[in-house]
């Protein structure tokens, strides 16, 4: 498993756990909790990005692929905190102890505790995001549910839909020299006193943060009505940009379920659109020009 595979698969588990039942220990007025594990190396930012105002919850344990090369023990803590819009939520930061690998993937305890606290408070803000744009701005055109079990909103007419947003720079995710602006880059995201601010967080802030990137894509069955959901989504892109003004990178995707057929999509980079056609003859890979962008910008 490469690095990248590594960053998808925390990502995935980020949105997938769901919360425990545990006791939690008060930090509302923003006094530091102590306690084993690395998220109590972070509380002081977490005293900042929270505003004061969350909960540590007790550790649980697991241990996946035991008794191979790859095992490794899982450490999960629930965090609860309220949103700027008053929503209460909950949501694991967790850490993963590989029994043999972890140097391999890391090169040290430093960056891997790093990269996995970045992990979570990106996640978090992804995750706002993410419902707010749900509850504020799909869910008008689609009945959309979620599926805590495989993480995923689902459109029973439709089937499931990928709306995620994340920052597409993080450790490990290039090669060569572009690492170590990977790691100045995360570490002024977590900084203390300047970082993230999830107390702050909300989807236009998220869809305005050159550094982050919105996702809505779906594929319909090719018996379903390609002019209707093609007017669907077109609507939903309009609300979407009158809801945050002025989004930065995002991409809109509709396609054919049997062929992966384009029926039609929307990207811009750094608040400028993206020819299609530039994408459909390769002229140009969104992704890596995305990345390139944030690159060049710090």
């Amino acid at each position: 498993m490469n690095n990248k595979m590594m960053f998808a698969a925390a990502l995935a588990a980020s949105l997938l756990l769901t919360a425990c039942d545990s006791k939690t220990g008060d930090n509302s007025q923003g006094n530091n909790q102590t306690g084993d594990g690395i998220i109590y190396q972070y509380t002081d930012f977490l005293d900042y990005t929270f505003d004061g105002n969350y909960k540590i919850g007790e550790a649980s344990s697991a241990v996946a692929k035991p008794d191979t090369e790859y095992e490794q023990t899982v450490t999960t803590w629930d965090v609860t905190f309220t949103t700027k819009n008053g929503k209460e939520m909950t949501y694991p930061f967790y850490t993963t102890n590989y029994t043999s690998l972890e140097e391999q993937y890391y090169g040290n305890e430093e960056l891997h505790n790093l990269s996995e606290f970045d992990s979570f408070v990106t996640s978090v803000m992804g995750n706002i995001a993410t419902t707010e744009f749900v509850e504020e701005v799909a869910s008008k055109h689609l009945d959309l549910q979620y599926d805590n079990v495989r993480g995923v909103y689902i459109c029973p007419e439709i089937g499931d839909m990928t709306i995620l947003a994340y920052p597409p720079i993080f450790i490990g995710g290039s090669e060569g020299n572009a690492i170590n602006k990977e790691i100045e880059i995360v570490k002024e995201r977590v900084k203390l006193g300047s970082g993230y601010s999830i107390a702050d967080t909300d989807l236009k802030s998220v869809c305005s943060n050159p550094d982050f990137t919105f996702t809505c894509q779906f594929v319909i069955n090719n018996n379903l009505d390609k002019e209707k959901y093609i007017g669907i989504m077109e609507d939903i892109m309009k609300d979407f940009s009158e809801y945050v003004g002025t989004p930065m990178n995002y991409n809109f995707f509709l396609a054919e379920s049997e062929n992966q057929n384009w029926l039609m999509r929307k990207m811009h980079l750094m608040g400028e659109e993206v020819p299609s056609d530039k994408i459909d003859s390769g002229e140009i890979n969104y992704s890596d020009e995305l990345k390139k962008a944030i690159l060049e910008r710090h």
